[in-house]
């Protein structure tokens, strides 16, 4: 591990950065200043993920996602790939946020209770994607997470129990 060659991807992202800004002032593309942000913080994250599935980092991997997705995200409102309207911003978090924690499952497969916290994340995205978009009732589902949110800690709190009881029995 100690002559594992390392990249300055910081620097080598600041230097695509610069590249894509000075053909946007000669004008040989034309590309608005938060669009190259975007890409910039989706290739960001991208590195930073794939950082963290090398070195077993469950916090570079969970950040990291949260970026590449939020700069996808980003760039498909932004250069108007998917209508996308705003009041999706929300529920897109969730679910940007319910691929992280299934991301670092993925990174360890025993660490349920990031499965959990996915699954949860993904399903009141849904949930608030559905009412968006005219399938549910909009008031319906702030109510029922609003008032069942403690669920979630219960949810979190038993799979807490089974991992320490797991451990227990693997030692």
């Amino acid at each position: 591990m100690g002559n594992q060659k390392k990249y300055p991807w910081n620097g080598i992202i600041l230097i695509l950065l610069g590249t894509a800004l000075l053909i946007h002032q000669t004008g040989l593309i034309n590309i608005r200043f938060f669009q190259i942000i975007w890409i910039a913080l989706a290739l960001w994250g991208f590195i930073i993920t794939i950082r963290g599935f090398a070195t077993n980092s469950n916090g570079k991997i969970f950040w990291g996602t949260v970026l590449f997705l939020s700069g996808i995200s980003f760039i498909i409102h932004s250069f108007d790939l998917i209508e996308m309207p705003h009041r999706i911003f929300l529920p897109a978090v969730f679910i940007i946020f319910g691929f992280a924690f299934l991301m670092m499952f993925v990174n360890n497969i025993r660490e349920f209770s990031s499965f959990l916290l996915s699954i949860i994340f993904f399903v009141i995205g849904g949930l608030l994607i559905l009412a968006e978009i005219g399938y549910l009732n909009r008031w319906d589902v702030v109510y029922y997470i609003k008032n069942y949110w403690p669920v979630i800690l219960i949810i979190l709190g038993a799979g807490l129990i089974l991992k320490r009881r797991q451990k227990q029995l693997d030692s």
